[in-house]
């Protein structure tokens, strides 16, 4: 077997054992497969994902100027485009927290870049004291954090790392949020499911901004569904079934707002997500 292989041409020509078959397609034409997880599927997915990674860090570690024009794009908060309603559920957890006299929020984000979370806050929400640890794939994002935040934590780190880690990892036992945007779609549905569980132990509220086509399972609630924003990349995203992970993790209390399609080049159902506990709604 050639781990190098495109995983859909691999998925529908190759692998008796994945029988991997379109069940659709996005508003764009792009396949969306549901692909049955063999080991050997697996493999091959594991593999493109550490090849895609290591491609990106070796791009960014040679190219000042590619580490440059990515932290320009970097400089943004959520006060518009496709995150305009994460934005939203923010003020909504602000506006909360204030009605209750607090003026401190905590947030553990996973995928935290260079800190966008935190200049939003910053931005828009001044008066709120933000208590922040981040985990973040790229090394020199989370750098880059730490120089314009000095008062946040952030470590280097990916799901794996978050699903290892413990309270007196982060220092506290509780956060109030769990953060993560365009972070889950990056792994198969095990592994969501795992993160948004370990989330639970530290936090009684979900902020998530995703592709939530597949969110109630309305394609396959047990088979992985893959999809690929671009023909030629071989960056394989996931359409998890979000509302089943995370009432099994325990927040029972979902809101969801889709982004408006407004151009092809978003991908299959872009939204954000707001999940709490039932103990955290009045």
């Amino acid at each position: 077997m050639n781990s190098g292989r495109d995983l859909f041409t691999f998925a529908v020509t190759e692998s008796v054992e994945a029988r991997a078959y379109i069940t659709g397609r996005d508003f764009a034409g792009r396949p969306l497969l549901a692909l049955p997880f063999s080991e050997d599927v697996r493999a091959v997915y594991q593999d493109l994902q550490i090849t895609f990674w290591r491609d990106v860090r070796s791009r960014t570690n040679a190219s000042p100027q590619l580490r440059a024009i990515i932290l320009r794009q970097q400089q943004i908060d959520y006060s518009q485009g496709t995150k305009e309603s994460l934005a939203s559920y923010l003020g909504d957890c602000v506006a909360e927290a204030k009605a209750k006299g607090i003026d401190e929020i905590s947030i553990l984000e996973l995928g935290c870049a260079n800190g966008p979370t935190i200049r939003h806050m910053r931005n828009f929400f001044p008066e709120i004291k933000v208590r922040f640890f981040g985990i973040e794939l790229t090394d020199f994002l989370v750098d880059n954090l730490l120089v314009r935040h000095p008062e946040a934590r952030a470590i280097p780190g990916g799901v794996d790392e978050f699903l290892a880690m413990s309270a007196e990892d982060f220092g506290v036992q509780s956060f109030d949020l769990f953060l993560a945007s365009g972070v889950l779609c990056q792994v198969p549905p095990d592994a969501a499911a795992k993160t948004l569980a370990h989330a639970s132990r530290f936090c009684d509220q979900v902020l998530m901004w995703d592709y939530l086509l597949n969110m109630g399972g309305q394609i396959s609630d047990s088979d992985p569904i893959i999809f690929k924003l671009a023909e030629d990349s071989q960056h394989i995203l996931f359409l998890n079934p979000y509302e089943k992970m995370l009432r099994d993790a325990g927040f029972t209390q979902i809101d969801v707002t889709p982004t408006a399609v407004s151009s092809t080049t978003q991908g299959p159902g872009e939204g954000s997500v707001r999940a709490r506990k039932p103990s955290t709604v009045d």
